[in-house]
Formats: structure tokens, C-alpha cells, sequence
């Protein structure tokens, strides 16, 4: 099998859930779900609702380094460019360190990655 110059790289598929489904239950801004950085407020005090649905997020790569969603996506349509809206670092109870990408849509739909595990019903 040989690499042509012109086919696409292969998708990549994850779990995402909603921004809204992660919330400040104690803090400045509670009941806010996850804002944008210019409007979270340190040392609010997040929860991931033990209710929420994780969704199918495919990805391609487009020209240059761009992310957008690929066919077969749950979320999105095929060829809508993914923006990188933020990264953040959570601690949880216990100490652990729950990392996560905010990813926007034209659409404006929010979505979470999260690039470590994380349970619902913790704080």
C-alpha cells in the first residue's frame, strides 16, 4: 500500500459532552455551565452531570493543521472546522487532575474532551 500525496489522512473518533453538562455547583458563577476563560471565575468548584449523554465526535485533518469534523460524527457536519476554545486544568477531590479541551462549532455548539478520566457526580 503506498502513500498518495493527495488522499486524506484517516479520522479520528472520541467522546465529547456537552459544555453544558459540566456546571459550577459551588462558586461566583453557580449553575453556569463551562464559560469561555474570559468568564470562569478561579476556584469555582465544577460537577459533571450524572445524567449526561457522551457523543461520537469524528475528525479529520485538513489542509494545514486545522481539525474539522469528518463523516460519521454524532456532533456536527462533515467539513465544519473545529476551533480550540480553551484548555483546563481541574483538580479534583482527591488531588487527581482532570485535563480537558473546550471545542466550538460554527454552530456555536460547545463541547468537552476530556484528556483524562473523569466520574460523574464528583466534584
Amino acid at each position: 500500500m503506498t502513500n498518495h500525496p493527495f488522499a486524506p489522512l484517516p479520522g479520528h473518533a472520541c467522546q465529547v459532552l456537552s459544555a453544558d453538562d459540566l456546571f459550577v455547583s459551588h462558586g461566583a458563577a453557580q449553575g453556569d455551565s463551562l464559560m469561555d476563560p474570559a468568564e470562569v471565575c478561579p476556584g469555582d468548584i465544577y460537577h459533571l452531570d450524572p445524567d449526561h449523554q457522551p457523543w461520537r465526535l469524528v475528525l479529520a485533518r485538513s489542509s494545514g493543521s486545522r481539525q474539522e469534523v469528518a463523516p460519521g460524527s454524532a456532533v456536527g457536519r462533515a467539513g465544519d472546522p473545529i476551533r480550540l476554545e480553551a484548555r483546563y486544568a481541574l483538580m479534583g477531590e482527591e488531588g487527581d487532575r482532570v485535563e480537558l479541551l473546550v471545542l466550538t462549532l460554527p454552530d456555536g455548539s460547545r463541547f468537552v474532551l476530556p484528556l483524562s478520566p473523569m466520574a460523574a457526580a464528583t466534584d
